[in-house]
């Protein structure tokens, strides 16, 4: 799959399967089970991305803007 984000429908509400890098893994893997987090570092808060890797049951992470809605 070439594309970031692909459209599914899940339980009535539409929500985008985003794509993530898993360490375990070593590739690229796409899931839409994922929650907004927050990380607090010592200069601020930054926002990510936590999901499971489909493929290893692992968790996956990404940084995304403190805004993003998904």
């Amino acid at each position: 799959m070439t594309s970031a984000a692909i459209m599914t429908s899940v339980v009535g509400r539409e929500t985008m399967a985003e794509e993530f890098y898993c360490m375990k893994c070593r590739k690229k893997v796409q899931s839409d089970k994922f929650e907004k987090k927050t990380l607090k570092t010592k200069t601020g808060e930054r926002a990510q991305l936590v999901g499971i890797c489909p493929v290893c049951g692992g968790k996956v992470y990404k940084f995304v803007k403190a805004d993003f809605k998904g």
